[in-house]
């Protein structure tokens, strides 16, 4: 009795033995091999941008069950990186983020940014190249060349039209191949300013303190690089030397002249949106409730628009040309990973999910940003958008392959600096505010920047 009871417990231990290795053998493959384990993001932006973010991240968790994120808006940390520095103080920085391309450098040059080359290059199914150049040039430190994220999108300034204004004027739209130089712009703006009596800002009749519609708004007003940096580029200038970025280049001639441009717009022609105007309601909102004819921008214009007034009719062109050429800035967003998390290799699997595959999806793209890896943007992720103006990709996309094409000049180390009263924001702001001209403005500026970059 006790031999027959031995066999069958020998033979239910075999079928056990037998199913488990059958489990273990056909078990599915992400069960066994896909990633495990907690990380933090931080994320910021106003709520639309809050929505992709969201968005992704619950699709990469859908897709990788075995890890586990929470998503935390920290106060602006990567937009601003004295936000970071409190949050690394306190021991609580997240192990992804996302960098501003305004301040990056500055966070590589502490050694909070990880370097992401030795994971590139140990991964066989990513290609740097399926990435468009000058994002990669982006988010590239300019002390060592190390590769300290991988962009999340980009954003690229073009001009931006009130077709109902272009036409009542009888002017022909700015072309869609950017063959139009700033001073054609110059020209349109006088036509395009009018005062409460209909007078142009060209007529010996128009009334500058009572302007109804504004020719030209630009970011130069804020003072802002994205503004004036590509009319310094196309006049054949800088506000810092390119591409080093290492020294002013503010008292250069061209540069110079660039800024002579801005402030004749401005204070001789009357025909652009002045800082008073600008205090009282920010120019491209101006734009967006159809007060201004022309604006140089970039592509949250058209979700704008397609919020606030759906109606407008309106276009976009490539910026136009100087003597140097037509010239254009971008600005990248880029997805990090802080130097100190103890989960870099997780942190990798998903930072790499979100600049390549998960780029994209239901949501569009994240913050409504210009998808930056393959092809992406050329689909209904961005050019075929629903609410894409007509030339979105001869606006947005062709001047990538500029030659005068970069993010902004003064985005270095040193960037909050140079920007400020100890560098050459007080000069800027004579200019904008008609105090002085932009030589005298800008004449021994570039001493004073020089010595901010070598402190």
């Amino acid at each position: 009795m006790y031999e027959k009871y031995a066999k069958h417990l020998v033979s239910r231990c075999l079928l056990l033995t037998v199913l488990l290795i059958s489990f273990t053998l056909f078990a599915p493959v992400a069960a066994q091999d896909g990633p495990t384990g907690q990380l933090t993001v931080f994320m910021w932006g106003g709520p639309p941008d809050i929505d992709t973010y969201e968005a992704a991240i619950a699709r990469y968790m859908d897709e990788n069950p075995g890890v586990e994120i929470e998503l935390i808006d920290a106060a602006g940390c990567g937009a601003s990186y004295a936000a970071c520095k409190t949050q690394i103080a306190g021991g609580t920085m997240a192990d992804v983020f996302v960098p501003g391309s305004w301040n990056y450098n500055a966070m590589a040059n502490d050694g909070v940014l990880e370097d992401l080359a030795p994971y590139v290059d140990a991964d066989p199914n990513l290609d740097l190249a399926d990435f468009h150049p000058v994002t990669i040039e982006a988010v590239t430190s300019l002390r060592d060349g190390t590769l300290v994220g991988l962009p999340m999108g980009f954003n690229i300034q073009s001009m931006w039209f009130n077709k109902d204004m272009f036409d009542a004027a009888g002017l022909d739209y700015p072309p869609a191949d950017g063959d139009y130089t700033w001073d054609d712009v110059r020209a349109w703006a006088k036509q395009l300013t009018i005062d409460e009596n209909g007078n142009t800002a060209d007529s010996m009749d128009f009334d500058a303190g009572k302007i109804v519609q504004w020719g030209y708004y630009n970011h130069f007003v804020w003072p802002w690089g994205n503004g004036y940096d590509p009319i310094l580029f196309a006049f054949g200038g800088s506000a810092m030397t390119l591409p080093d970025r290492g020294s002013c280049n503010l008292e250069h001639p061209d540069s110079i002249r660039g800024w002579q441009f801005i402030q004749d717009l401005m204070w001789t022609d009357h025909s652009t949106v002045k800082p008073d105007a600008h205090a009282e309601q920010i120019g491209f909102l101006r734009w967006v409730d159809g007060q201004v004819a022309l604006q140089h921008g970039s592509f949250e214009q058209a979700k704008l628009v397609d919020d606030q007034n759906p109606g407008l009719n309106y276009d976009i062109a490539p910026l136009p040309s100087g003597d140097a050429g037509n010239a254009t800035v971008i600005q990248v967003h880029m997805w990090s990973i802080y130097s100190g998390s103890p989960n870099k290799e997780l942190a990798w699997h998903l930072l790499r999910w979100l600049a390549t595959d998960g780029s994209v999806g239901d949501y569009g793209s994240i913050m409504t940003l210009i998808p930056a890896y393959k092809d992406n943007a050329l689909g209904e992720y961005f050019v075929d958008a629903p609410y894409a103006p007509e030339h979105t990709k001869e606006a947005q996309l062709d001047p990538l392959e500029w030659e005068l094409t970069t993010y902004p000049s003064m985005y270095n180390e040193k960037t909050d600096q140079i920007q400020g009263s100890d560098g050459f924001g007080d000069a800027l702001s004579e200019i904008l505010n008609n105090k002085k001209s932009a030589e005298e403005a800008l004449t021994g500026i570039c001493a004073q920047v020089d010595a901010v970059m070598q402190e």
